[in-house]
């Protein structure tokens, strides 16, 4: 296994798929602001069928249906596929709410939590490098959250659930090697049908914004499949061909935008002690960044082909 010299060896393309991935989650609150009057649920469901909706009609322009198909015959691939679907659905789920209930700052701190997590099961799973300086940024992000718990006497769960659920989400797209359009659509199609459910089970009883919303809620309830495949599927090409280390460079863009976004634009309380526990955080970050020189390259059978 060599190690990477230069950024000249990483796919520049990549880079920019992880960077654009990255600067549109930063964003995402500005939109789910929009749905506010909207329950996170009936948003989750909807995300969920047009995301499936919208990959599947990819699929269809690029004669790609037939490829994904063949993918039933691989029960190994199809569980790695439900089980990240279920991670995503998780993840947005708690996301949502998270945005929509005034807790910004909390859906940041967890994804700037992410990228030490990330590269920490890198090191697990595919033996990228771990050295003293890991340790000591693991170990402050540790203390930040112990903070957090003691000073503000609450339990962060938003931020680890939100850090560990995306997390695991990675490895599980690095592993499952399947085409990027095609995984995003079985793995929404594996969660659509509870999704599908709960949207024509709300409409029922007139509950449902499809039934009482105006014709803006629904545009962006079905624009939300558009706006949440994209950059997942930017994530899913630079997470395949990047190590996962180099994608926990690129993910500190995405909390600083939700962070500036919460502070700025949204005027959320910024307390002392929260400011503490970002402290840490941060801190780690920074040392991780700084000393990660060199980086282990991911070996080619781990690699989705294009």
């Amino acid at each position: 296994m060599k190690t990477l010299q230069n950024s000249g060896d990483f796919k520049i393309s990549g880079i920019a798929s992880g960077i654009a991935a990255y600067t549109m989650w930063g964003l995402f609150p500005l939109y789910w602001k929009l749905l506010v009057n909207i329950s996170p649920y009936e948003i989750l469901a909807h995300r969920i069928v047009w995301s499936c909706v919208f990959t599947f009609f990819l699929l269809a322009v690029r004669k790609q249906l037939a490829s994904a198909g063949k993918i039933f015959k691989n029960p190994k691939t199809i569980l790695y596929l439900i089980a990240s679907g279920v991670l995503v659905s998780l993840n947005w789920g708690i996301y949502i709410w998270a945005v929509n209930n005034g807790r910004i700052l909390e859906s940041s701190l967890g994804y700037y939590l992410n990228p030490l997590l990330s590269v920490l099961i890198g090191v697990i799973i595919f033996h990228e490098r771990f050295d003293v300086w890991l340790g000591v940024a693991l170990l402050l992000a540790l203390a930040g959250i112990a903070i957090f718990i003691v000073k503000l006497n609450s339990f962060p769960w938003i931020s680890l659930s939100l850090a560990l659920s995306f997390a695991v989400y990675g490895a599980l797209k690095k592993v499952a090697k399947v085409d990027n359009i095609i995984a995003l659509m079985l793995e929404t199609l594996s969660v659509s049908p509870i999704a599908l459910w709960y949207i024509l089970s709300i409409n029922t009883t007139s509950a449902g914004a499809f039934y009482k919303g105006n014709i803006l809620t629904i545009i962006l309830l079905i624009f939300a499949g558009v706006v949440t495949s994209i950059p997942l599927l930017l994530y899913a090409d630079g997470v395949k061909k990047l190590p996962l280390t180099v994608m926990g460079f690129l993910q500190y863009i995405s909390p600083t935008g939700q962070f500036l976004l919460g502070v700025l634009v949204y005027h959320e309380q910024f307390t002392g002690d929260k400011a503490i526990t970002f402290a840490f955080v941060l801190t780690g970050l920074i040392i991780f960044m700084a000393t990660r020189s060199g980086v282990r390259k991911i070996p080619e059978e781990s690699l989705a082909e294009d």
